[in-house]
């Protein structure tokens, strides 16, 4: 006794399509003498998605960060300005990374775009510090004078 399937494609009667996924192709087979029906469902992801929705307000935000540097120096809303397109890429990943697959290994691409975007905001937020520090200071504390320098801006 063993197990053959009807038709060699899956009935799609009460398939729904969905905003993500594209159904390319479907197969059943089944095996000689076997209690082993396979049934293969190939899928295609729709990328406008994930572009839309994730790629472009994180190259979006990554630019604003780097305008930082454009905004003058006696301004004093740079460094707020920094911080704040810091705290929203860190709430976007928050989000972002609560839709992808928590164990995978290998670990995915993106992920690590998202890791690397979010320690370039970092680095971005610490040379703005780094640069109001210097820029702000006194005459008495101008580099190689004694008295060491302040950490006061």
């Amino acid at each position: 006794m063993s197990l053959c399937p009807l038709n060699h494609k899956v009935q799609l009667t009460y398939f729904s399509p969905n905003g993500a996924w594209d159904l390319m192709d479907t197969s059943v087979t089944s095996e000689a003498y076997s209690f082993v029906v396979r049934f293969n469902v190939v899928l295609e992801r729709k990328p406008r998605f994930a572009i839309v929705n994730v790629i472009l307000p994180l190259i979006i935000m990554s630019a604003l960060n780097i305008l930082v540097f454009l905004i003058p120096t006696e301004c004093g809303e740079r460094i707020s300005f920094c911080l704040t397109v810091l705290l929203s890429i860190a709430a976007f990943l928050t989000l972002v990374g609560d839709n992808l697959p928590k164990n995978s290994n290998p670990m995915s691409l993106f992920r690590y775009y998202l890791v690397s975007v979010l320690v370039i905001s970092v680095a971005i937020t610490l040379a703005v510090i780094c640069s109001l520090h210097v820029y702000h200071r006194s005459e008495k504390q101008q580099p190689g004078a004694r008295g060491g320098p302040s950490l006061c801006v």
